[in-house]
């Protein structure tokens, strides 16, 4: 039920991809023009891997909710998925990684096992381990017009990066 203070219809029903508007006593609207008080989730064309993939360097601008400032040296953290889509690599804040990347349909993925090298710094740290534990956690991604963002079980968005330009 919404609240609603211009007194419209405010009863619907919630089911698997579709919400139906209720009557004023909360039933089901009948008769010849029924469906048009049903709204149904269309189905999205499947989105092309090659999206993401394909050697382009992705920068992160935004981990958790929080925006990601440009550290030591102008660099962001990254992201560049190869050609064929079965690896990774970039710089995390500190140090460079790398590894395995599995794409699957719909817009799901999978890290992993990533290596990083050793290198300790004094600033970027946190910020690194940070965006390693949220590429460990991404299982699925949404890529369009330059931006990605990497989510966990299809809800809000874990990171976000813009397309780095050439």
């Amino acid at each position: 039920r919404l609240l609603n203070p211009q007194g419209g219809p405010d009863r619907y029903r919630v089911a698997e991809g579709r919400v139906t508007q209720l009557d004023l006593s909360g039933q089901p609207i009948t008769g010849a023009l029924a469906e048009r008080y049903v709204l149904s989730k269309l189905a999205s064309p499947a989105p092309d891997p090659q999206l993401i993939a394909g050697g382009r360097e992705w920068r992160l601008v935004e981990l958790m909710g929080q925006p990601v400032a440009a550290g030591a040296g102008g660099r962001r953290p990254s992201l560049v998925v190869s050609a064929e889509g079965r690896s990774v690599s970039g710089f995390a804040g500190c140090n460079s990684y790398g590894g395995a990347l599995t794409l699957g349909e719909p817009q799901r993925l999978r890290f992993g096992p990533l290596a990083a090298t050793l290198r300790a710094c004094a600033e970027g740290m946190a910020l690194e381990q940070q965006f390693l534990q949220v590429l460990s956690q991404a299982d699925g991604y949404h890529a369009e017009a330059g931006r990605l963002q990497l989510l966990r079980a299809r809800m809000a968005p874990l990171a976000r990066f813009e397309l780095a330009q050439p």
